[in-house]
């Protein structure tokens, strides 16, 4: 859990190589489709990369609770779990994050009404979909698999069929037109605006004390062995893998010693697959992302320097240090269009919850059963 571009999203993909997981977001922003404005969402290279979950699942007229996030989010947790892999929550919105952990009380749900409307008013409209595009998204869902049967899988185990998907996407395409065209033109954000914004905000756009490395992993647990072992059978071999891993650390350590260079031994060597083809870079990490184990060892480094043998519970490593940064604010020029974004993101949504609530006014809307 932390804010905006505090690096989540690469330690979760870092995470999601070495550890054979998948991703649940715990972000009130992300949910939504296209409003990727200002909120860092993960582009769709870094969600092919690693199986996501709980992005892009809402339009901007639809409401969200608490209670949808909590039972959405502990079918993802028991779905991944039961697949042998690791679900690990990512993002920033601690109401989320405490309900999972603490439980709910009884929060109203959304209301499909809201979403139904839109759509028929597209329809109204003779708004065109593009079937192109809906196979478009379809094929963007199934990449994160490495089967459809896989993919099928994981749709049944939440009661949805390929046809309920389609129809589904056709519905959320018609409606997000429509809303594309009631606010589109209608927006407008200053430069003062967002000045502003980032004057009255500034505590949120801090950044900690943080660092830049490349490491060698020898995994305790490999990757492909993850994803080909039964857990059980890695509890079992638990003490033997680490035995061959340490070993495997310190004949990396002796040919650094040798003066092997670091970055193609990385290359070589690395169990960690997210930085080997990088020569281990782990680019930006904020101090207390990674096990505290890391970064008491970088701690004792200057740039340039290379640590000793260092274990974690993922495995033994050796870490190169790139740079460290102290604590700082971040720049207005570096935050100035995501910014504008995000103005722009809630002025849409006051536009899309106005526009709606017009259309429940004119509607004829009968409701048989609760």
């Amino acid at each position: 859990m932390g804010p905006t571009a505090s690096g989540k999203t690469g330690l979760a993909l870092a995470l999601g190589e070495q550890l054979d997981c998948e991703i649940i977001s715990v972000d009130s922003a992300l949910i939504y489709r296209q409003m990727d404005i200002g909120t860092a969402k993960p582009c769709h290279q870094e969600r092919a990369q690693i199986p996501h979950w709980l992005i892009d699942i809402i339009d901007p007229t639809e409401t969200y609770s608490v209670a949808e996030f909590y039972h959405q989010a502990l079918d993802c947790i028991n779905d991944i779990i039961s697949r042998n892999r690791v679900p690990v929550l990512v993002g920033g919105t601690m109401m989320y994050f405490n309900a999972l952990i603490n439980g709910i009380s009884v929060i109203p749900e959304t209301d499909p009404t809201i979403r139904e409307l839109v759509h028929q008013q597209g329809k109204k409209n003779n708004l065109e979909i593009d079937s192109g595009l809906i196979e478009k998204e379809m094929k963007a869902l199934r990449k994160p698999y490495d089967s459809d049967e896989e993919f099928e899988k994981a749709l049944d185990a939440r009661n949805i069929t390929i046809d309920d998907l389609k129809k589904s996407m056709k519905v959320d395409i018609n409606a997000r037109k429509l809303l594309n065209e009631e606010i589109k033109g209608k927006i407008t954000i200053s430069d003062v605006d967002v000045k502003k914004y980032y004057e009255e905000n500034k505590h949120k756009f801090h950044r900690p004390e943080s660092y830049r490395a490349c490491h060698i992993l020898a995994a305790i647990f490999p990757s492909d062995m993850l994803r080909s072992t039964p857990v059980t059978e890695l509890q079992n071999k638990k003490e033997e893998l680490t035995q061959k891993a340490e070993e495997k650390i310190n004949e990396i350590i002796k040919e650094l010693k040798e003066g092997a260079n670091f970055e193609e031994l990385a290359k070589k060597e690395s169990d960690d697959e997210a930085s080997r083809e990088s020569g281990g870079d782990l680019d930006v990490i904020y101090k207390g992302i990674f096990d505290p184990a890391f970064d008491e060892a970088v701690s004792k480094l200057n740039p340039g320097e290379i640590s000793g043998k260092v274990e974690t519970r993922f495995g033994f490593h050796v870490i190169k240090l790139t740079e460290k940064r102290p604590p700082e604010q971040a720049p207005f020029r570096e935050l100035e269009e995501a910014i504008q974004k995000h103005l722009f993101m809630e002025e849409a949504k006051v536009l899309v919850a106005s526009y709606v609530e017009d259309l429940k006014k004119e509607a004829k809307i009968k409701t048989f059963f609760k």
